[in-house]
């Protein structure tokens, strides 16, 4: 302390002369004492006592860098002594490219130990993305959803234009890319996305083409995979059942509708004909039996007078018709058989040549 000329000098720790020696951190300070009183306190003098730093902490970044991109990397902690890094550099924030980062910090007292450790590495362009379709065929103006993956921190490009994860295309082959800081990547996969045309006409049948009365006939139609059958009488499904008329059908999907199906063309059955007789013989004799035959009811059941069904039937003397039965209805009478017996043969003439 100084200026105090023909006076004590007295600290603020109780110490008295012009100096003293302080070993604690504090605010010191001194008053000149004269026989005319104490001075005001002189002005504040800060001592702090220091030790050996702890180690600084490093952030920054960013880790990964591509072509002539730097990392900034910045220190907290030394906030009493010099920061010194590993390469050298003493400021407290650094630019740098890739390598292993640390520093210390140091004071009068010592250095401190490391701090933490910060690697920067350089970057790679990214892996080609994979997508993916919701579908590969679509009809008309309907639309595929393709969806890229793969492509983290990224931006997804479509060969077709347009950026996102996500696309949505008419027909068409696609691709995408990936693009970060460290470049574009080379084309994803290919999606082929096409358009169905309208379905085919599917094809009908029929489990009958004649019906009698009020009977009806079963149609079907086969064809029309994952779609609708429409018949022109009205009605959907793949069966209908119909009395006489002419039937077409359609086919119709997400595709469209085809054009018109085979034409069926169910009629109306009349009476059959009366069938035709014939025997093998019209004459017998004792217990004999002749075999009559009826021909021309290929589609029904032959009855015979007298009872019996069959399209042949064995009997004796006696005059015979049949009938044919459809589901139409029953003939009229075929043409009568008259089988007889005959009689027994007259009795022999003998002679002799002599007689003695």
């Amino acid at each position: 302390a100084s200026g105090c000329i023909g006076g004590t000098i007295n600290w603020s720790n109780g110490a008295i002369g012009t100096t003293t020696q302080v070993s604690e951190s504090g605010n010191y300070s001194a008053t000149c004492t004269t026989k005319c009183g104490p001075s005001n306190s002189s002005t504040q003098i800060s001592i702090q006592k220091l030790s050996i730093p702890t180690p600084p902490v490093i952030t920054g970044g960013p880790l990964v860098i591509c072509g002539t991109d730097k990392a900034t990397l910045t220190t907290t902690g030394c906030a009493i002594g010099t920061l010194k890094w590993n390469t050298g550099a003493v400021t407290l924030s650094i630019i740098v490219g890739e390598g292993t980062y640390s520093a210390f910090c140091e004071n009068i007292c010592g250095k401190s130990g490391n701090s933490n450790t910060l690697t920067i590495t350089r970057g790679i362009p990214p892996l080609p993305p994979i997508i993916t379709a919701n579908k590969t065929v679509i009809c008309g103006t309907e639309k595929a959803i393709l969806a890229a993956t793969g492509c983290v921190g990224g931006t997804i490009t479509w060969s077709i234009g347009g950026t996102g994860t996500t696309k949505e295309v008419g027909a068409g082959t696609y691709t995408a890319t990936c693009t970060t800081i460290c470049g574009t990547s080379g084309n994803s996969n290919t999606i082929t996305i096409t358009t169905t045309p309208a379905p085919a006409p599917p094809i009908i049948t029929t489990n009958k083409t004649v019906i009698c009365g009020t009977e009806k006939a079963i149609l079907t139609a086969t064809g029309c995979v994952g779609g609708t059958i429409t018949w022109s009488i009205g009605g959907t499904g793949t069966t209908k059942e119909v009395g006489a008329g002419t039937y077409t059908a359609t086919c119709t999907t997400i595709c469209g509708t085809s054009s018109n199906s085979n034409t069926v063309t169910i009629t109306t059955g009349s009476t059959p004909p009366p069938p035709s007789i014939t025997a093998n013989k019209t004459e017998i004799c004792g217990t004999e039996k002749a075999i009559l035959t009826a021909t021309g009811c290929e589609t029904g059941t032959i009855n015979w007078l007298g009872g019996g069904t069959g399209t042949t039937k064995e009997v004796g003397a006696g005059t015979y018709t049949a009938t044919c039965t459809t589901t139409c209805g029953t003939s009229g009478a075929s043409n009568s058989i008259i089988v007889t017996t005959g009689p027994p043969p007259p009795p022999p003439i003998i002679t002799t040549d002599k007689t003695i």
